[in-house]
C-alpha cells in the first residue's frame, strides 16, 4: 500500500491525504491502487475548494489553493491515472463507496459517495450538498401570504419615480412575494437599498395582516461586511417613505453568520433544526459563504422564514469549499430557481459610462483585450510593471506614500482609521515574493527608512495597520476587521478599532485575537469592503491563483481609482482564467421532480 502512494509522491499529496487514504484502505479492507488514489485525489479537491474529484482529471497542485500559493508558474506534470470506467467500476464495487444519484442522502456511513457523473465526494460533502439543494428547492416552491393592496400602495410609494420595468422594483416585489429570492449584481446597483425597501414593506404587510412585526436578521460572513450591511441599512432606513411606526420596525444591527448561527469561538453550538427565531434573514456578501455554512444556515431557519441572499457571483467564491451562491444563480432561464432571481445592472457606484464601470463590467465579461486598452487610457486606470524580485520599486513606493499619507499624518484616532479606508493595497498571493505578508513587512519597512514616520523604541515601526483574522465575540472583533497599532506614546502600545454604531475603541495588543500586518492584504482579505483606492499586485508570472475573479473582486472595490502592478501578460491571462469548482449542486437544483 505504501508503494502505491509513494509512487505518487511528485502529484501534489500533502501527508494528510495520503494518510486519509491509507485510513480509508485499511478501515474497508480495501487496498486497491484505485481507492488508494481516489480517496487522496478527493480529499485533495476540497481542499482546493471543489466539492469533489471528478475521475480522471488532472491533479492540481496543492499549492494552487484559494489563498496560498508560491509565487511559481503551475506545473501540469503528466501522472498515470486509472482510466476513467475502469476505475469508476472499481470503486463501485469498494466497500468504502456508496453509489448514489447527485441530489439523493447516502444511506450508508461510507466513507466516499459516488454519482452517475464520475464525480467523488466525502461524504460529509455530498451530504451538504443534498440537504442544500432539497432546502433551497422547498423554498423556491413554497408560497407566501401577500396583502395585495398594502403590496400595490407601498411599491408604489417606494418607486414612486422608478419606470415599470424598474430592476429594484422587480427585486423588491419579488422578495416580499417569494420564501427565497436572490438579488445579484455589481458594486453600487442597489442591492442594500432595494433590501431596505424589502423590509420595509414586510413590516407593512405584517401590519395590513394584523401580525406582529416581523423579527428580522441581518448577517454576513465577515465582521467587515455585516457592519457595511448595518450602515447602508440606516443610511437607507433615514431616506424611506414610511410612517414611524414601519421605520422603527426596521433593524439596526446586523453580525457574522457565525454568531447568528452560534458557531462563533466560545459558542461552538448547532442549532436544532428550523429553530433560528427569525421571520426575515437577509445575508450580502453571500458569495463568500462555503458550502458547510450554507447547509448550517439553512438548518437552522424556520420553515416560515423568508431569505433573501445578496451578493455578485462574479465575485470570489469562499476559501472553503463549494461556490454556493454562483451556482445558485446559474439556475437556467425559465426554472422555479431562475425565477427567484433578480440581478441588478445599473451601478451608482460610479459615474454611468466610466472607465471604472467599463473596467469592471469587461473584466466580468472576460474580454481581456478592452480590460488592458482602458488601462492605458488612465487617468483613473493605470497599469504599471510587475513588481521588481528585489526591493518595491520607485513607482509602487511612490503611489504607497500618497496613499498612505493621511493616514500617517493624522491626529486622532477616527482620522486616522478614515483615512486608512481610502486606500488599500491587494496582492493575489498570500505566500512568496509577492504574497500579501512579505509585500506588507517590505512597505513598512520602506515607509519607516523614508522617514514617513518616526520608530518605535524597539525599532518597529511606530504605526501599522493591522487585520483580524479570528473573531472575538467577547472584543467585538471580528475576521476582516481593520484597526492600527500606535507605539508613538511613552507608554505601552494601544491599539485602535472602530465600533459597532461609531466611534472607536482602544485594546492592548496583548488582548486581541489573532492578527497581521494590513500595509498590503490579500484580495480574500479586502472582501466585504469599499475604498476610494486600490493597487493591485500581482506576482511576475502566470498562477493558477490569479483569476477573473479574483481580478473583479480587487477591482471592484474601488470607488475613484485602480492601479495595477503586473505585465499585461499575467494581467491578460487572469482576465481569461475563470474559476471552477467541481461539484453536482447546480444538477441537484435544476431536477424538477419533488423534494
Amino acid at each position: 500500500m505504501t508503494d502505491v502512494l509513494d509512487t505518487f509522491l511528485d502529484a501534489p499529496f500533502s501527508s494528510l491525504e495520503v494518510s486519509f487514504a491509507r485510513s480509508i484502505a485499511r478501515l474497508a479492507g480495501d487496498e486497491s491502487r484505485e481507492l488508494l488514489l481516489a480517496s487522496a485525489a478527493t480529499l485533495h479537491a476540497v481542499a482546493r475548494g471543489d466539492l469533489c474529484y471528478v475521475l480522471g482529471d488532472d491533479l492540481p497542485e496543492a499549492d494552487s489553493s484559494p489563498e496560498d500559493s508560491i509565487d511559481e508558474a503551475p506545473r501540469t506534470a503528466p501522472r498515470a491515472l486509472p482510466a476513467k470506467e475502469e476505475w469508476r467500476e472499481q470503486l463501485s464495487r469498494s466497500p468504502a463507496v456508496e453509489v448514489a444519484p447527485a441530489y439523493a442522502a447516502p444511506t450508508s456511513a461510507r466513507p466516499l459517495v459516488l454519482d452517475a457523473e464520475g464525480r467523488l465526494y466525502l461524504q460529509r460533502s455530498f451530504v451538504a450538498q443534498a440537504e442544500i439543494a432539497s432546502a433551497i428547492l422547498k423554498r423556491v416552491r413554497a408560497s407566501c401570504v401577500v396583502e395585495e393592496d398594502a403590496l400595490a400602495e407601498g411599491l408604489a410609494r417606494l418607486f414612486a419615480q422608478a419606470r415599470p420595468d424598474d430592476l429594484q422594483r422587480a427585486a423588491t416585489e419579488l422578495a416580499v412575494r417569494r420564501a427565497f429570492s436572490l438579488i445579484t449584481g455589481g458594486p453600487g446597483t442597489g442591492k442594500t437599498t432595494t433590501v431596505a425597501k424589502v423590509l420595509a414593506l414586510l413590516v407593512e404587510q405584517a401590519e395590513a395582516l394584523g401580525d406582529t412585526p416581523p423579527r428580522i436578521a441581518l448577517a454576513a460572513p465577515t465582521g467587515k461586511a455585516a457592519a457595511r450591511l448595518a450602515e447602508a441599512i440606516a443610511r437607507a432606513r433615514g431616506a424611506l417613505s414610511v410612517s414611524e411606526s414601519v421605520r422603527e420596525g426596521l433593524p439596526t444591527h446586523a453580525s457574522t453568520l457565525h454568531r447568528l448561527l452560534g458557531l462563533a469561538p466560545g459558542m461552538n453550538r448547532r442549532l436544532s433544526a428550523g429553530r433560528l427565531p427569525h421571520d426575515v434573514v437577509i445575508v450580502d456578501e453571500a458569495s463568500m459563504v462555503d458550502l458547510s455554512l450554507m447547509q448550517e444556515l439553512l438548518h437552522a431557519l424556520s420553515p416560515r422564514a423568508r431569505l433573501v441572499l445578496l451578493g455578485d457571483p462574479s465575485q470570489l467564491a469562499s476559501v472553503s469549499e463549494g461556490a454556493v451562491f454562483a451556482d445558485l444563480c446559474a439556475a437556467p432561464a425559465g426554472s422555479a430557481l431562475a425565477q427567484a432571481r433578480v440581478r441588478l445592472v445599473e451601478g451608482h457606484r460610479y459615474e454611468s459610462g466610466s472607465a471604472l464601470d467599463e473596467f469592471a463590467e469587461t473584466i466580468r465579461r472576460g474580454d481581456s483585450k478592452r480590460a488592458l486598452e482602458l488601462l492605458e487610457l488612465g487617468p483613473t486606470l493605470t497599469l504599471y510593471d510587475s513588481l521588481p524580485r528585489r526591493g518595491l520599486g520607485d513607482a509602487f513606493l511612490e503611489l504607497v506614500e500618497r496613499g498612505y499619507a493621511d493616514f500617517l499624518a493624522a491626529t486622532s484616532p477616527e482620522r486616522r482609521l478614515d483615512a486608512f479606508d481610502r486606500f488599500r493595497v491587494l496582492c493575489a498571493h498570500r505566500q512568496g515574493r509577492f504574497g500579501a505578508p512579505e509585500i506588507s513587512r517590505r512597505l513598512g519597512a520602506a515607509l519607516l527608512e523614508r522617514g514617513l514616520m518616526p520608530a518605535a523604541r524597539d525599532g518597529r515601526a511606530s504605526l501599522e495597520p493591522i487585520l483580524i483574522v479570528r473573531n472575538s465575540p467577547a472584543l467585538g472583533l471580528f475576521n476582516g476587521d481593520v484597526g492600527y497599532v500606535d507605539r508613538t506614546q511613552l507608554g505601552s502600545p494601544v491599539t485602535h478599532f472602530r465600533r459597532e454604531g461609531g466611534g472607536v475603541q482602544a485594546f492592548a495588543p496583548s488582548r486581541l485575537p489573532a492578527h497581521e500586518s494590513a500595509w498590503a492584504m490579500t484580495v480574500h482579505k479586502s472582501q466585504g469592503s469599499e475604498v476610494d483606492s486600490v493597487a493591485l499586485v500581482l506576482p511576475d508570472v502566470r498562477s493558477a491563483v490569479c483569476t477573473r475573479e479574483l481580478v473583479y473582486t480587487a477591482i471592484t472595490r474601488a470607488r475613484s481609482r485602480v492601479d495595477v502592478f503586473a505585465t499585461s501578460q499575467v494581467l491578460g491571462a487572469a482576465i481569461g482564467h475563470r474559476t471552477v469548482r467541481h461539484g453536482g449542486l447546480r444538477e441537484a437544483l435544476s431536477r424538477d421532480d419533488d423534494c
